[in-house]
């Protein structure tokens, strides 16, 4: 229990001149009754004069002490006062003066009390020191959290969610540079973001993620002098990505802040690569694996809307199954089932990467293909009717080979609707189907162009596309009519 004096007044240094002053009195009085034992007359230290100099000197004493005591002690305790006064308010009043989302430009409470004793004034000091830098790193830590997670706000896919939650950390850490790392437990890592990182150096962070995917238990080492600090980013036990900065100062230095941003990425993270998987799934046929009917026709609307830049056409294949009900029934659905995968593998294998294939209905497939006019339609067609045709599946009663009709249409967008485009291939369709089935057909639009202007990209023109006459029916094919 600490001892206190008694209190005389609401203020320590107008208590500490009272009792000065008391005992500069007293000291006084003492001298004047002691002076005749140090050798003063007693007639001379008798005299009202020398009983008043001796209490007045003993009050001078007590001044000069209290002046003393508010030069030396009053000055570092309103030190202490005001550093505490300047962190209360950085945390309750109008705080910093940074922007939100950013980190303040000085630090928090001003700067730290200078410790120039050991006694417990200097105690005091470093100890306010410390709790002030704890309070420091608390307030970073808690403005971090509350920019990274402000600025992943509103990003639901894994890429944009990425650079959002890296600028907002290498703005907090001061990092010169980063990047954020997708990672799948077995899986391939992909860069979801980067910032000034150099190319040997995001070699060197993709080999890491690589191993760790293999064995998310491993820790992630780099080599020195690439500078970089590399953070796993876990959900539970499991790895989802990884985030590498090039911090200014030792690692050390930034590892809390670091953990607790790098859960705050990790969750939300984890959070959009599973909305991501969702989305995907939700745009997948669950038999073909290619695009199901809903998302093909919303890329479809979105090509006619807003075409890309130099494609002036759009342009679509219809592909149906000749005498798919005969395969099923003569093989069974398994069979049918089989050969449908494997027919939408086909003619996937046969479009670019900016084409759209999805599962139209039953045994139809739509193809989408940005910037293909009538001739490349006509090409692309048959390129997947020959391929088709040279497929076999595989049965114990002898290989199934099938064929495919072809029906295509293409249109200059803006002005035409899907369902006008769609018409005039479904048209086509029936057209190849009437004739035998095994052939390709390409239609008009009423939108489409004979003749293509010059100097504008376009993969091809022309007049309507010949019907391409079916080839002799390989052995081993299904006969029947192409309906």
């Amino acid at each position: 229990m600490v001892r206190r004096l008694p209190r005389l007044t609401r203020r320590v240094f107008t208590d500490l001149a009272l009792l000065m002053a008391t005992v500069g009195v007293l000291t006084g009085a003492a001298f004047v009754l002691l002076a005749p034992l140090v050798g003063v007359p007693a007639r001379v230290a008798h005299r009202p004069e020398f009983v008043v100099a001796c209490l007045g000197a003993g009050l001078l004493v007590a001044g000069v002490d209290v002046a003393l005591a508010r030069l030396v002690v009053g000055t570092r305790v309103a030190a202490l006062a005001g550093g505490m006064a300047a962190v209360r308010a950085d945390l309750f009043g109008a705080g910093g003066d940074g922007e939100p989302g950013e980190p303040p430009d000085r630090p928090l409470g001003g700067d730290a009390l200078p410790v120039d004793s050991t006694d417990e004034l200097g105690a005091a000091a470093s100890a306010f020191n410390d709790l002030r830098d704890a309070v420091v790193r608390l307030n970073r830590l808690e403005g971090a959290v509350s920019a990274v997670g402000a600025a992943m706000a509103g990003h639901l896919a894994p890429g944009p969610l990425a650079g959002a939650a890296l600028q907002a950390v290498t703005t907090w850490t001061g990092s010169s540079g980063g990047m954020v790392v997708g990672t799948r437990t077995g899986g391939t890592p992909t860069v979801l973001a980067a910032s000034d990182v150099p190319e040997r150096s995001a070699v060197e962070v993709l080999t890491t993620a690589r191993a760790m995917c293999q064995d998310p238990d491993a820790l992630p080492v780099l080599p020195d002098h690439l500078g970089l600090t590399v953070t796993p980013l876990r959900v539970g036990s499991e790895l989802v990505g990884l985030l590498a900065l090039a911090l200014p100062g030792p690692p050390e230095a930034s590892e809390r802040l670091l953990a607790v941003v790098g859960q705050s990425v990790a969750a939300a993270l984890a959070s959009a690569q599973l909305h991501d998987r969702v989305r995907r799934l939700a745009a997948v046929d669950e038999l073909t694996g290619v695009t199901n009917r809903r998302a093909g026709l919303e890329r479809l609307d979105a090509l006619l809307l807003a075409p890309a830049p130099g494609d002036l056409f759009v342009g679509v294949l219809l592909v149906d199954v000749d005498r798919f009900r005969r395969v099923n029934d003569v093989y069974g659905h398994a069979v049918g089932d089989e050969v449908l995968r494997h027919v939408a593998a086909t003619v996937a294998g046969e479009l670019r990467a900016c084409d759209t294939l999805c599962r139209y209905g039953g045994e139809e497939l739509l193809a989408l293909l940005p910037g293909a006019g009538q001739h490349t339609l006509q090409r692309v067609g048959e390129r997947v009717r020959a391929a088709v045709a040279a497929y076999t599946v595989a049965h114990p009663t002898g290989d199934v080979r099938v064929t495919v009709s072809v029906g295509g249409a293409a249109v200059c967008p803006p002005g035409t609707g899907p369902d006008t485009l769609l018409a005039a291939a479904d048209t086509a369709l029936h057209t190849a189907k009437v004739r035998g089935g095994d052939a390709v057909r390409i239609g008009p639009a009423p939108s489409l162009h004979d003749a293509v202007p010059k100097g504008r990209r376009a993969w091809a023109a022309g007049g309507l596309g010949p019907t391409v006459p079916a080839p002799a029916v390989a052995a081993g094919s299904l006969p029947g009519p192409a309906r």
